[in-house]
């Protein structure tokens, strides 16, 4: 046998000498081997664990640990690794010892090199041979290995062959007793397949622990299920039974007809054998078709799972995103809420002229900025779902009718694919038209780059839990490298001024927050195609009446005496000022313990309380009040732009506790403060 070539061969030598180390590493490699060393058999067991090694070379006496020591200890790490023993002080003791560990072979110093070169040599070769061997073995196993259905093909094939017999057959039974595979050889099969069924049939109402192979000769008629013998024309038979774990799999029958000769002995044996083989080989194919399948459903559980880890992403950047986002807008929250306040207010006492239009320019633009603010704060925040029942299809021509004229200066034609019956699923409709209205109006931009036909595609599919609404339009596509960033906050492939890359950031936290998903399909020229993917309740769900209260006497001055509770200088007197025009009686307090003060020596006809005060939150103050006045906590408006903490928990539902965001008009607030006195009523 021609020995491993040296190059890729890994050699460790040991030995505690710095001098035979550098002399034996140099010959090795000077030899076209691959040298490392070690000084004693700690390091060097500390070597194997973490590289790999064809052979070592360990000197017997060393410190910390000797060779034969060593020896015992890398052989539990890789048992088929080769270790050849050098000293310089050998005894008999020593050589026995160590081929006694598993050594390949003992060497004395000092050693001729080109001898211990054969040695070297002779070890790979027997290292080799070792790995040969058990490739044969694995070949074995891998052909085992194979679907039932093409094994039992090529061993009843081989066993026909082997055996010289004019029938082989194997039947295997399932879960129910029933044949499920069956394979069959030979002569004359449409007449002796009858007794193979038979025999089947036989053997498995048997006992199990009681079944062996049976050699069936002389009148086979005695036994009741071969009564029909003649007519199949079997003159001696051999069943074996395929027995795994005290499990019936099926039997191997062998037959041979009226003018053959019987099974001897050796046949007999044989047949024994080639059962019991043939049991693991079924037994193996049987695991490689469960693990098949198995793989087959990792597969599609990678798959979704792969799907679910996007998904997941994309949750997580939105939510880190959005906590960043509502920590600046609750930063600009305050100082705009006092300058919308104030512009409102004075716009109210100027008299008309050039300097009022100029200051209803600038209450124009903080309104704007108020919007903007408002759409981060919504992308940010987890809102409480208003569900009810609702058609889709209903929602869709109510949007295309907002945008119709849009629609028509562009020339597009819009097809719609609804389902032939008003399908009504639980949503939000006032989220549910913002999601619709970003798809649209995003499409309606595509298509201004389009120069051939415009078109717009609007279908709707249900499938077993959910319903799609896909949106197509012939526009220029998206290119594939911006597919995965399509619903990445801020990402917009807009002009700048044209969009600000929120409103499918905004409509994929929606249709999430709603159980479904949305998702982008598109070619570059071939447009883009997004479907939207909602769930269907299994039951209709009634529509729940609604009550709205309506504000009264919006204008209408009041003496209710108000707590306001705030920290910002600038919205506390904006507030203040408003109240005070309107003939409210209101006092103050700059943080939660002054505003607990207060509420201990002094009943609120309402309490104004910011969400984010000192010393003192607003929740926590609102819990001190409902341990010392339970009728004042009914009374509390929170004003925040921050409120997103608790929004949609059911502490919010439990306390009905209402909020004014920021930034907000003084008719905001005036309407907030009357429905809430509305509602203490």
């Amino acid at each position: 046998m021609t020995p491993l070539p040296p190059k890729g061969i890994r050699i460790l030598v040991i030995d505690d000498e710095q001098g035979m180390r550098e002399f034996l590493s140099f010959a090795l490699e000077s030899r076209g081997y691959k040298a490392a060393s070690a000084e004693n058999g700690a390091e060097a067991l500390e070597k194997v664990k973490g590289e790999k090694f064809h052979l070592i070379l360990s000197d017997v006496k060393m410190p910390q640990m000797n060779g034969l020591t060593f020896l015992e200890h890398v052989k539990k790490v890789d048992p088929a690794i080769e270790v050849i023993i050098t000293t310089g002080y050998g005894t008999v003791e020593n050589a026995v010892s160590a081929m006694k560990k598993g050594a390949y072979d003992f060497v004395l110093k000092p050693f001729n090199i080109d001898e211990l070169y054969m040695l070297i040599e002779k070890a790979l070769e027997k290292r080799e041979m070792r790995a040969l061997i058990a490739l044969y073995e694995s070949s074995r196993v891998i052909y085992s290995a194979v679907r039932v259905d093409s094994l039992l093909e090529a061993v009843v094939s081989l066993i026909h062959k082997v055996l010289e017999v004019d029938q082989s057959a194997v039947l295997l039974f399932g879960e129910n007793g029933k044949t499920v595979f069956n394979s069959c050889n030979g002569s004359e099969s449409d007449l002796s397949g009858g007794f193979h069924a038979a025999a089947a049939d036989w053997i498995k109402h048997l006992p199990v622990e009681s079944v062996r192979p049976i050699f069936l000769r002389d009148d086979l008629r005695k036994y009741p299920c071969f009564q029909e013998i003649e007519k199949w024309k079997v003159q001696d038979a051999v069943i074996c039974p395929l027995i795994y774990k005290n499990q019936l799999l099926g039997i191997l029958s062998l037959t041979r007809l009226l003018e053959k000769s019987d099974f001897a002995a050796a046949d007999i044996h044989s047949a024994t054998v080639f059962a019991t083989q043939l049991t693991l080989a079924v037994q193996n194919a049987r695991l490689y078709e469960s693990l098949e399948k198995k793989f087959k459903e990792l597969e599609e559980a990678y798959r979704v799972l792969n799907d679910t880890k996007d998904q997941l992403i994309q949750s997580e950047k939105l939510a880190s995103l959005g906590r960043l986002i509502a920590g600046i807008a609750h930063e600009i929250n305050n100082p705009l809420t006092a300058i919308i306040g104030y512009t409102q207010l004075v716009l109210e006492e100027m008299p008309q002229g050039e300097a009022q239009r100029q200051l209803a320019v600038a209450y124009e633009q903080s309104q704007r900025c108020k919007q903007i603010v408002q759409g981060l704060l919504r992308f940010s925040r987890r809102q409480e779902l208003q569900k009810t029942k609702v058609d889709p299809a209903a929602l869709i021509e109510e949007i295309l009718r907002g945008l119709s004229l849009e629609i028509q200066a562009r020339n597009v034609q819009v097809k719609r694919e609804f389902l032939p019956e008003a399908l009504f699923i639980e949503a939000d409709p006032d989220q549910l038209k913002t999601v619709f209205s970003n798809i649209l109006v995003n499409a309606l931009h595509a298509l201004d780059a389009s120069s051939g036909d415009r078109r717009l595609s609007i279908r709707m599919t249900v499938e077993p839990g959910h319903l799609n609404v896909i949106f197509s339009d012939s526009g220029p596509g998206i290119l594939p490298e911006n597919l995965n960033k399509i619903f990445d906050p801020f990402f917009t492939t807009k002009e700048l001024g044209q969009g600000n890359g929120l409103g499918l950031s905004i409509s994929y936290g929606i249709i999430r927050e709603h159980g479904g998903n949305i998702a982008v399909q598109s070619e570059p020229g071939n447009g883009a195609t997004f479907i939207v993917q909602l769930p269907v309740p299994s039951e209709a769900v009634p529509r729940e009446d609604e009550t709205f209260i309506t504000p009264a006497g919006l204008e209408k001055e009041g003496v209710q005496n108000i707590l306001l509770i705030e920290d910002e200088a600038s919205i506390r007197d904006f507030i203040s000022t408003l109240l005070k025009k309107k003939n409210y009686q209101i006092e103050i307090a700059e943080d939660g313990e002054t505003g607990l003060s207060k509420l201990q020596g002094k009943d609120y006809d309402l309490i104004l309380c910011d969400y984010r005060i000192p010393k003192l939150n607003g929740i926590e103050l609102f819990e001190k009040t409902k341990q010392i006045k339970p009728p004042l906590a009914r009374r509390f408006l929170f004003i925040t732009g921050s409120g997103e903490l608790i929004l949609g928990t059911d502490y919010v539902k439990e306390n009905n506790i209402r909020f004014l965001f920021k930034p907000f008009t003084g008719r905001d607030l005036i309407e907030a403060i009357q429905e809430r006195f509305q509602l203490q009523k």
